[in-house]
């Protein structure tokens, strides 16, 4: 019934539920007060859910990993990571073993906090209590090392994973090449993305796309092409973001602006839904050519698409 009331959204209904088990001398275990401090967090109650964790410890259940872990993960959702990094402390001052993915959900949301220092502590500490650090934390780092213009350091951490008997997925490739990209080392990053290849991993969209990015931000169309069709030989369907670094670079000169133009109608041929930015670097292209005067709808763009 508990579970039932969560899924429909009435914590309310649910939390009154739970202090009538605990009136009536019912006591809750650690799995009743898990279903409704998880469907707390879900739902961005993440003060109710903390409230509710402190009501556990005063009836006496001892809060587990897992609950902890929902704790932690709404928390650095909500990019509250001192709040965080607290009842991570707590859950070490109890003497209960954090497993692999607490310290993961921490690393990330440190990262995604940019305090990469912090995600290196943890990462370290993580070691050191002997958990088995999997691909997803190695990933979590790698990512922290690019955000952090660290890409020497990426790779070499990239090439250490083999020690912990761990293969590379596209992640760690389409980070650490993406890292290359933004830094307009283009040749670093084919590279990689050949090495990737080699090793039997298989590039996915965004790969594809931040490669394409790369090139085109250098002004190769060529390449960019040609690794546009490369990805499509592959399987691999481009997305939004794909088409709109096509449009956005080719509407930058009225010289180009028709491939633009072209690529805008082979994404709505291929039922990719442009977004916002598709629609602003179009038209912007179109003022810049016109300058600012009130233009006739371009082929295959109305309204209505």
């Amino acid at each position: 019934l508990l579970k039932a009331y969560c899924k429909i959204k009435e914590y309310d209904i649910a939390s009154k539920l739970l202090l009538q088990m605990v009136e009536r001398g019912c006591k809750p275990d650690i799995v009743t007060y898990g279903i409704l401090i998880h469907g707390l967090v879900v739902s961005g109650h993440i003060d109710d859910a903390i409230n509710m964790k402190v009501k556990l410890v005063d009836r006496g259940v001892s809060p587990d990993a897992a609950i902890y872990n929902m704790l932690m993960s709404g928390l650095c959702k909500s990019r509250r990571f001192l709040t965080a990094k607290l009842i991570f402390s707590e859950m070490l001052d109890r003497d209960i073993l954090p497993d692999a993915y607490v310290y993961a959900t921490l690393i990330d949301g440190f990262i995604r906090n940019d305090d990469f220092d912090e995600a290196r502590k943890v990462f370290t500490l993580s070691i050191e209590k002997g958990v088995k650090v999997d691909v997803v934390h190695h990933n979590a780092m790698i990512k922290g090392f690019c955000r952090s213009g660290m890409l020497t350091e990426a790779l070499t951490f990239m090439n250490k994973m083999a020690e912990d008997d761990l293969v590379p997925d596209e992640f760690t490739y389409s980070t650490i090449i993406d890292g290359y990209v933004k830094q307009q080392d283009m040749t670093t990053a084919v590279k990689i993305f050949r090495d990737m290849g080699k090793r039997k991993c298989k590039p996915n969209v965004v790969t594809y796309t931040s490669l394409v990015n790369g090139f085109c931000c250098q002004g190769d169309f060529k390449m960019a092409e040609e690794t546009f069709k490369e990805m499509q030989s592959c399987g691999l369907v481009p997305n939004v973001v794909t088409y709109t670094t096509f449009i956005k670079s080719f509407a930058k000169e009225s010289s180009t602006l028709g491939k633009a133009v072209y690529y805008w109608e082979l994404m709505l041929r291929n039922n990719c839904v442009p977004n916002e930015v598709t629609f602003n670097c179009l038209l912007e292209g179109f003022l810049k050519k016109t300058s600012g005067k009130v233009l006739a709808e371009p082929n295959g763009f109305n309204e209505g698409q």
